[in-house]
């Protein structure tokens, strides 16, 4: 049986998720985050080399048929920045493998979820135990979850709820990256070069 990976990033603490593609059983759950006494702008680079090489060996030892990463939240304050490092690290993790990449709008993770893409924290935790009888205690970790769950429904769908379908299909249409396109991609930079 196949799997999937669902990764929630944060400057502070990285939710990821592997789960079944078939059954939605959950084979990996975590939470990579930096030591807590580390603050500003010394947080980045050891979370950064902590989250790269933890990422990387999920993805040597699960081999997801499919990724799905949480897109930025735009508007977060001050950290936009380190947001986009943490983004970084982790779509060059993922796209350094042979798998495909998609990318989910927080409002798509809580809609897939709840239905509702203004859920509260509470709500996607409380979500996923009521959908999926999985209970999550911390906001990052259900948010990773749900991203892997988007991840199985675009490659094995089954679900009935309609939100969840609306979701998975407006996911797989759009900001993928397969690895066909990354050889594509990088075979015309290096051409430039």
């Amino acid at each position: 049986m196949g799997t999937v990976l669902g990764i929630d990033q944060s400057a502070r603490a990285t939710g990821i998720c592997v789960l079944c593609s078939e059954t939605r059983a959950v084979k990996r759950l975590e939470l990579v985050a930096p030591p807590k006494t580390t603050a500003g702008a010394e947080l980045a680079s050891p979370h950064l080399a902590v989250l790269d090489g933890r990422l990387r060996a999920l993805l040597a030892e699960y081999a997801p048929q499919a990724v799905v990463m949480e897109g930025y939240a735009y508007n977060a304050a001050n950290k936009k920045f380190m947001l986009g490092e943490v983004g970084g690290v982790v779509k060059l993790a993922v796209l350094t493998f042979n798998t495909t990449l998609y990318v989910a709008a927080p409002k798509q993770v809580k809609k897939f979820i709840s239905g509702n893409a203004s859920a509260d924290k509470e709500q996607v935790m409380r979500a996923v135990l009521g959908n999926y009888g999985v209970d999550i205690g911390d906001d990052n970790l259900a948010d990773a979850f749900t991203l892997a769950a988007i991840a199985a429904e675009i490659v094995n769908p089954h679900t009935q709820r309609r939100c969840a379908k609306e979701v998975a299909q407006q996911v797989a249409q759009k900001n993928v990256v397969t690895p066909a396109a990354k050889r594509t991609k990088l075979a015309k930079f290096k051409e430039a070069m």
